[in-house]
């Protein structure tokens, strides 16, 4: 889903928000491959990746803007919808991407195994930019569904 101002609306700046993906954590380093099936009694993580562009986009990362990054579980049916967590981190300078396997800080919200009970879920992110007064600026993430599964 586009952040805001969304990609192509102007040529002075735009931020969006590319994608969303979860890992399960396994006993040790490195995480698990992506899935969107995951054991009730594993803990996980929500990874944000995402962009800004147009000409000033290189100056306002240098300015090490604070961003804040929150994932939300939403139930796909009778059940919780839930906070999952939120992380912040500043701009890097020169850095316009974000996400998983990019250099510098990784947008990544680490979930407790148990955090949710067994059940389809729709993930949503948003990236908003903290401050006073904030920037005109904020991303948003809906989906994917996801299944906390049982485990016996």
């Amino acid at each position: 889903m586009p952040g805001q101002p969304k990609p192509g609306s102007n040529p002075i700046i735009t931020f969006d928000c590319t994608n969303l993906t979860m890992v399960e954590l396994g006993s040790a380093p490195p995480p698990l491959p992506e899935t969107t099936v995951i054991e009730e009694n594993r803990s996980w993580q929500v990874r944000a990746s995402f962009e800004f562009g147009g000409m000033f986009a290189s100056w306002l990362v240098n300015l090490h803007l604070p961003v804040k990054f929150c994932a939300r579980a939403e139930s796909m049916g009778p059940g919780p919808e839930k906070e999952l967590g939120c992380i912040r981190i500043n701009t890097l300078t020169g850095q316009l991407k974000y996400g998983p396997g990019l250099p510098g800080t990784d947008p990544t919200v680490t979930v407790p195994a148990g955090t949710l009970p067994p059940g389809v879920y729709k993930l949503v992110g948003a990236v908003t930019f903290p401050g006073s007064p904030p920037p005109p600026m904020a991303g948003y993430f809906e989906g994917p569904v996801i299944q906390i599964i049982e485990t016996t």
